[in-house]
């Protein structure tokens, strides 16, 4: 795992493919008020953290800290550190092609989940119904009764 400088998750990116290494920088969109109108953005799922693969032996896994973009390789005595087996390709297995993590699949209808933002944030709800438009109905427990609200999906998150 590397440590990127401030908002250069991208520059680092680009960069250590650039070297040859293979580098998984997953992103989640977020919806974001702008003049007014809503936008949806990319953003990383991990700010200031990138995911890269090498072998310890045959990669000169040094050269990363010295990458345009990056803080520093995350060590572990003096050794590179090394995530859990599985942990990247499992979330590899809920990206799109081009990174982008479908939030959608890690609720479904039962679910508990809360506001990520907004007037309900740190509410928790269960997730009523959701629609192909990506909208959602969760039912949240608001001063001693149950209110069905309607919201979208990148709005929440698992709990």
């Amino acid at each position: 795992m590397v440590a990127t400088k401030p908002a250069r998750e991208r520059l680092a990116c680009t960069q250590l493919k650039n070297q040859g290494f293979e580098v998984f920088f997953p992103e989640i969109r977020k919806i974001v008020l702008r003049g007014g109108l809503e936008r949806a953005l990319r953003k990383p799922l991990f700010p200031g953290y990138l995911f890269v693969a090498y072998e310890e032996d045959a990669t000169r896994w040094r050269s990363i800290n010295g990458t345009l973009g990056v803080k520093n390789l995350l060590m572990q005595s003096q050794k590179p550190g090394v995530l859990p087996s599985g942990f990247v390709e499992a979330l590899q297995e809920n990206c799109s092609g081009d990174g982008l993590v479908e939030q959608y699949r890690f609720l479904s209808v039962g679910d508990n989940a809360s506001f990520a933002r907004g007037a309900f944030a740190t509410h928790i709800g269960k997730l009523l119904e959701v629609d192909a438009k990506g909208r959602v109905a969760i039912l949240l427990n608001l001063l001693a009764s149950e209110r069905r609200v309607v919201t979208r999906l990148e709005n929440l998150t698992p709990v």
